[in-house]
């Protein structure tokens, strides 16, 4: 196992030397640590007979997240894959971290990409593409090794999001027409050529998804298509595909499609436009940017509200989805509503959120120091001085040298309190 820094994933390397050189004065360089943002991962396959890798990054909270916690994976395929992992992962950590998208895994899928012949139908220079390795074996490797070892090992559920760019799109569109409903979404960037291009002389990728989402599968699926404006200057065939794309597939019942043409961008800078986009169509804003202070403004108690919001959210999306535990300066958490409901004077419904939130959290000096507030506010002093304790333990034990003296502190004024 491997573990790659920021700099690594962004293809940067860092010249130990400079670090020896006279420094500026007044200045001097005294440490210097990697940036994770995830880890390569080599396995041998039995199913593709070859040893292959992904590289794979997850959420903020997962090291300190319970087993209850369960998070849709990000899949972004071939080489196009492993050269955008970086950004990927990053548009996915900052929605996911602010409650924009759920927490999710982004896998980089570096080794696959066999489709089978296929013709370019004039999109390219070629009159044929693709025919080798085997796809088949391909989908076999996601069901049977890559899905099942996400969920053992990261906690990944069912839901899985694909997205290929350029040229790696082609994979994508193949588990789209062979394989329905192996993913939930599909999304295709900088890939207006490739969506003409089709299985045989006298048929489209077009024709393809208007058989499969009208076939007896009936599964829904979501498809989103992104392009950079410059991709079409010059190129009015790929103007019709994309208008064909609209036309015949836009009124589905089964399927919700995104045709986005993407202004002032290019080939690849689109990605992040196309990814912005696609992540809105699978977790439209509105239902993601929850408000807690309206939920436990609601009649009725606090935690019940809040619970009722995630159940119904879980319904619509078809996973399992819990109210967040903390979030980084943001109100819209279980650690801030422990707060508010002491201030509003429902001291018991605080306790119970904060006992959740240890649910949730179990290993988080905050969740306890959360208790701790909510037991004094019921003037359980003794009680309150005990949750404290634990929350100085686990800071220590995590040496967590942010949080460790402010848990400390916290404690002594407990301590003085209780005397």
């Amino acid at each position: 196992m491997r573990v790659l820094s920021a700099l690594q994933m962004l293809g940067l390397v860092l010249v130990p030397s400079v670090f020896g050189e006279e420094p500026v004065a007044g200045y001097e360089v005294v440490a210097t640590s990697p940036i994770q943002i995830g880890e390569e991962i080599s396995f041998r396959s039995k199913i593709l007979s070859d040893e292959v890798s992904m590289l794979i990054h997850l959420p903020s909270g997962f090291e300190v997240s319970s087993p209850d916690h369960t998070y849709p994976v990000i899949f972004i395929n071939g080489g196009h894959g492993y050269q955008f992992f970086s950004t990927v992962a990053g548009v996915a950590k900052h929605l996911g971290d602010r409650e924009r998208i759920p927490e999710s895994i982004v896998v980089s899928l570096n080794d696959l990409g066999d489709v089978p012949e296929i013709h370019t139908h004039g999109m390219w220079g070629r009159d044929k593409i693709g025919g080798g390795g085997d796809p088949e074996a391909a989908v076999r490797h996601l069901k049977e090794e890559v899905f099942p070892f996400l969920e053992k090992h990261y906690r990944a559920n069912d839901y899985r999001i694909l997205v290929g760019v350029s040229g790696s799109s082609l994979f994508p569109i193949y588990t789209f027409t062979h394989a329905p409903g192996l993913f939930d979404s599909h999304v295709l960037v900088a890939a207006a050529d490739m969506v003409g291009m089709g299985y045989s002389e006298d048929s489209t990728f077009i024709d393809s998804f208007e058989k499969v989402m009208t076939g007896p599968a009936k599964h829904r699926a979501k498809l989103y298509v992104g392009v950079a404006d410059a991709d079409l200057e010059k190129r009015p065939d790929y103007v019709v595909n994309l208008e064909q794309l609209k036309a015949r597939l836009g009124k589905l019942e089964r399927l919700d499609l995104m045709v986005e043409v993407v202004e002032d961008a290019d080939h690849y800078t689109v990605l992040i436009d196309s990814m912005l986009t696609a992540l809105a169509q699978n977790f439209p804003p509105k239902l993601w940017s929850s408000r807690y202070r309206d939920l436990v403004a609601q009649p009725g108690d606090a935690l019940a509200n809040i619970d009722r919001y995630y159940r119904e959210l879980s319904a619509k999306h078809g996973f399992r989805i819990l109210p967040r535990a903390d979030r980084w300066n943001n109100v819209n958490c279980l650690s801030f509503m422990t707060r508010h409901l002491i201030q509003e004077g429902r001291p018991q419904e605080a306790l119970a959120v904060a006992e959740r939130r240890i649910e949730y959290q179990p290993r988080a000096a905050g969740s306890y120091a959360g208790l701790a507030d909510a037991l004094e506010a019921l003037g359980r002093h003794g009680d309150a001085v005990k949750a404290q304790r634990k929350a100085v333990d686990l800071a220590r034990e995590a040496e967590d040298h942010w949080q460790l003296p402010h848990q400390e502190e916290r404690l002594k004024k407990l301590l003085a309190t209780a005397e």
